[in-house]
């Protein structure tokens, strides 16, 4: 699970909008949220919280993932073709050893 770097998060608030040439007050306002609460977002004083991320996603025109974690789309949730080949092998060598195991719990067994 990938990890919110809250430092990062607050530099990502503050140029999406300095980009988007709002000023602080301008912000809250269209946020419906007071100018202290969204400075505090933007020096990490308090965390943007679920129900403002959207909100302030939408007016600059980011998606969430991309102020969270500066990607247009969460990477983890794809999976790549040398991903599954990978994790195919890993997978295999892993079966092998259990039917190893198994073979000698068996032969213990017929001892």
């Amino acid at each position: 699970m990938r990890k919110i770097n809250i430092a990062k998060v607050c530099e990502r608030i503050r140029n999406a909008r300095e980009k988007k040439g709002f000023s602080q007050i301008e912000m809250a306002s269209k946020m419906g949220i007071d100018r202290s609460t969204y400075i505090n977002f933007e020096h990490g004083r308090t965390q943007i919280i679920s129900e403002h991320l959207p909100v302030f996603a939408e007016l600059m025109e980011m998606s969430e993932e991309e102020l969270l974690f500066g990607e247009n789309e969460p990477q983890s949730h794809y999976l790549h073709e040398g991903d599954v080949t990978e994790q195919y092998g890993d997978l295999s060598l892993r079966l092998e050893r259990v039917e190893l195991n198994i073979e000698r719990i068996l032969a213990k067994l017929d001892k």
